[in-house]
């Protein structure tokens, strides 16, 4: 995995895209992200 976040579409419709974005806008961290949807560190 890369140290880079995916861009997100502007209105997702897959769960995990609105979930990223509840991360992101909720001020979580890259590598909270990462273990939160993938559920290991990068």
């Amino acid at each position: 995995m890369e140290d880079v976040r995916i861009p997100l579409p502007p209105s997702p419709t897959k769960f995990l895209d609105q979930f990223r974005v509840f991360i992101r806008t909720d001020g979580k961290s890259y590598s909270t992200e990462n273990i939160y949807v993938y559920g290991d560190a990068p």
